[in-house]
């Protein structure tokens, strides 16, 4: 009887932690990480001589991440420090830290509209 409660207060356990585990790599990788309120209205400019360091500062300080924590924890999981590239990116709502690293390691830049005159 004492080996069955074991046995089950165990596998509980195990439950537990796998869940917790589960939730964690969602809220890491897929939950939505841009705020619908950013002072900034989305935009982040990585500067050209940046390094990882700086880049990590830049976008923990922009105010754009819900979550700055699990931006960094992602970051350093899919090693952008090998591959960021400098320049002006607009993160919308709605797009988790898979998406926000995939914008700065491919260099996905919006353009700028530039306005010559009077309209």
């Amino acid at each position: 009887m004492k080996a069955k409660i074991t046995f089950y207060s165990t596998l509980t356990a195990v439950a537990v932690l796998t869940a917790v585990a589960a939730f964690e790599l969602y809220r890491t990788f897929e939950s939505d990480n841009v705020r619908s309120d950013s002072p900034t209205d989305g935009v982040v400019k990585i500067d050209r001589d940046a390094d990882y360091g700086r880049l990590c500062e830049i976008m923990t300080g922009s105010g754009v991440l819900r979550n700055p924590a699990t931006f960094l924890r992602a970051a350093r999981l899919f090693r952008l420090n090998d591959k960021f590239h400098p320049g002006r990116y607009v993160f919308t709502p709605g797009m988790n830290n898979r998406e926000i690293i995939r914008t700065i390691a491919y260099g996905l830049q919006k353009p700028v509209d530039i306005i010559v005159g009077d309209n």
